[in-house]
């Protein structure tokens, strides 16, 4: 048993037999939320009748063979009144001419005594949780209805079989798209599906929506034209009465304006060549990195040489071992001398590869930063529309509540 959900209940019993009324009564009143109780059925309809005109009743627990109105006579009259309140009917007899009538007045459901009390209450709590839950989804259904009809006045509304065939498509759709409404009914959603859409993003929609889930996001669609249209989706999923299983889909979309659709390829056009500024940068870095890497290893060739001159004067003071070696020596010099000179050369050509990359750099540096008051000027530009759309759905917001009054005051009336 879910407690909690039976502690929300109210129910009315009715029980002409003193005994069994008082027994069942201590359970009753442990389980639910408030328990009624009536002698016969005149006292339960007059109950019944006042009850509802302070709470809902969710329940109604009747005897059958009772003085003044029986229980089927009661079920009879409230039926008159409320086709949709569980009726539980508990009987000393199995004759199937009470069972028969129990039926014909939609009973919801049939004891015999002697009553089994954990069967009665778990009995009381499907069916009131099953009639919660129809009630739910009847008044999300009427609201959903009230919604469209106020939407479909403005949007761009379709309704789809759960495979994605039209079943709907409003006046606004059919003026965008250029398509009759007899060419889109009947065929599948893809008939407005734009080349340029990856097939990604409609297997993530397509995902969200078979969950139960609602998908939200702009979409470029192509018209019979061929001409591409952007609009603001909203993809929500339909329930069978029973809420179990998803029969439809319903998408409501939005016209983007032109300026909308140029600033967001101009954002695209921007991030791209940020994207390429900043690879070339990084790769025109990497050459100076090598290119200094190279020079500190030319810089131990000068070191060499420095080292030579000092051994040459020392070399001078010991005339003697000079003389020995001064052949050897003037052979290393003239092989590092040529050595040298090749290095400087390519030192000259490299220093020349750092300048023109360093002027490459500054002339990057400017573009990046260009580009970056592009960004800041179409971020304020952005910022400025959000706070349209801002305002658009605080008037969106405005209206349903007004709406929501209006029914309050239908409701009242």
């Amino acid at each position: 048993m879910n407690k909690d959900f039976l502690k929300t209940l109210t129910i009315l019993y009715v029980e002409d037999d003193d005994k069994i009324r008082t027994n069942l009564e201590k359970v009753f009143t442990k389980v639910f939320k408030k328990v009624y109780f009536a002698e016969n059925g005149i006292d339960a309809l007059e109950q019944y009748r006042d009850i509802k005109k302070i709470e809902d009743l969710d329940a109604i627990i009747s005897d059958i063979t009772m003085p003044k109105m029986t229980g089927i006579e009661l079920l009879e009259k409230i039926r008159e009144e409320d086709n949709e309140i569980p009726f539980l009917i508990t009987t000393a007899f199995s004759d199937s001419e009470y069972l028969l009538k129990a039926i014909n007045h939609e009973a919801s459901y049939y004891a015999i005594k002697p009553i089994n009390i954990m069967e009665l209450i778990i009995k009381v709590e499907k069916l009131c949780e099953s009639r919660s839950h129809n009630l739910v989804i009847m008044e999300q259904k009427k609201n959903l209805e009230e919604f469209l009809t106020i939407i479909n006045q403005v949007a761009i509304i379709s309704k789809t079989d759960a495979s994605g065939t039209i079943l709907y498509a409003n006046d606004n759709f059919c003026e965008v798209s250029g398509y009759s409404q007899n060419e889109l009914i009947g065929n599948s959603h893809n008939i407005v599906r734009h080349p340029d859409v990856p097939a990604s993003i409609f297997k993530e929609l397509w995902q969200t929506i078979k969950l139960g889930q609602i998908w939200k996001g702009k979409l470029k669609n192509r018209a019979k034209n061929k001409t591409g249209y952007y609009v603001n989706s909203t993809i929500l999923p339909l329930y069978d009465d029973y809420g179990k299983e998803i029969i439809e889909y319903i998408g409501i979309r939005f016209l983007t304006t032109q300026e909308d659709t140029e600033k967001r390829e101009f954002k695209r056009k921007v991030i791209n060549n940020v994207r390429q500024t900043n690879e070339y940068k990084i790769e025109v870095n990497k050459k100076i990195q090598d290119l200094e890497t190279q020079l500190k290893k030319y810089q131990s060739v000068y070191l060499i040489d420095d080292a030579l001159q000092k051994e040459k004067k020392k070399s001078s003071k010991l005339l003697s071992q000079v003389n020995f070696y001064e052949e050897d020596l003037s052979l290393i010099k003239d092989k590092y001398e040529d050595m040298l000179f090749k290095v400087n050369e390519e030192a000259a050509e490299n220093r020349y590869d750092i300048k023109v990359l360093t002027n490459e750099k500054e002339n990057l540096t400017q573009k990046a930063n260009k580009l970056e008051y592009e960004k800041n000027k179409t971020n304020k530009e952005i910022k400025r529309l959000n706070d349209q759309i801002l305002e658009q759905s605080l008037t969106i917001k405005n209206l349903k509540d007004v709406l929501h009054h209006r029914e309050e005051q239908l409701g009242l009336s």
